[in-house]
């Protein structure tokens, strides 16, 4: 006999889980409810961003890891749709969506070792991270943090750092992301 568990969860709760947790459940059961990856897509697209693709979910990622390569973004259009969306005067996000959303980068509990890292004790930093796994040809696709870090005047800073196709180990690629990371903080708290 098959034993079924059904949980129910708010939109708010699951993109909660997607974004602060880089939950892959949260995010299938979220691209589902919207439509699917091809409809996210055309979202951005629709917005005037060019260089991203979303075609596929998590799920099929993880059944075959070569597919994750029709899902990319460049650090540029990751940056610029940051931008549009923290910034008050373009985002599309309503008042409630915009301060949910941004508040929902702050608590992300993944990643500690990428942008936050090597930044001063108490900066706040939104973010989203993005991790694969390694490929049968011991490549890590992708090690990513993007975000917004925030000078200690307030000041938005945003960042996106991609790692892909990495040969070297994950602590590595952590660590250059943080290194990037402080680079920009030192160079816009100036």
């Amino acid at each position: 006999m098959k034993i079924q568990h059904v949980a129910k969860f708010t939109v708010e709760r699951l993109i909660q889980y997607a974004i602060s947790q880089s939950d892959n459940v949260a995010c299938d059961v979220l691209l589902r409810a919207m439509g699917g990856p091809q409809v996210i897509s055309k979202y951005f697209t629709d917005l005037g961003f060019k260089d991203i693709q979303i075609e596929v979910t998590e799920r099929q990622m993880q059944s075959e890891w070569i597919l994750m390569q029709r899902n990319w973004i460049t650090a540029n259009t990751s940056s610029a749709i940051l931008s549009k969306f923290h910034d008050r005067q373009t985002t599309p996000l309503s008042e409630q969506t915009y301060t949910f959303f941004w508040q929902t980068m702050k608590e992300t509990t993944t990643g500690d070792k990428r942008l936050k890292a090597l930044l001063p004790q108490g900066t706040v930093v939104a973010h989203k991270t993005g991790t694969s796994d390694i490929t049968g040809r011991g490549l890590i696709p992708a090690t990513n943090d993007v975000g917004v870090i925030y000078l200690p005047d307030g000041s938005p800073v945003v960042i996106s750092v991609l790692v892909a196709d990495s040969k070297e180990n994950e602590e590595t690629n952590e660590r250059i992301i943080a290194e990037i990371a402080r680079a920009v903080y030192d160079h816009y708290a100036r």
